[in-house]
């Protein structure tokens, strides 16, 4: 999985991707961010990953990591 120059334009899009990413976390533990479509689902159709939650997150993380930037 890698990110197009769109999802990292600016900081805006940087911030949905972290918010992201700590959501699923959340889902991870068993917690909802909302009533609605869950991170993983968002980030599975987005990017089309595979696999458990999990490693969806590994994945998700590794990307943001090969991105160049330096996140928390």
């Amino acid at each position: 999985m890698t990110f197009t120059e769109l999802d990292l334009q600016d900081d805006i899009h940087v911030a949905q991707l972290l918010v992201l990413r700590s959501g699923l976390k959340m889902e991870i533990k068993g917690m909802q961010m909302s009533r609605g479509k869950t991170c993983y689902t968002l980030i599975k159709n987005r990017w089309g990953v595979k696999g458990s939650k999990k490693s969806v997150l590994a994945q998700f993380e590794d990307a943001l990591t090969k991105s160049g930037r330096t996140y928390a």
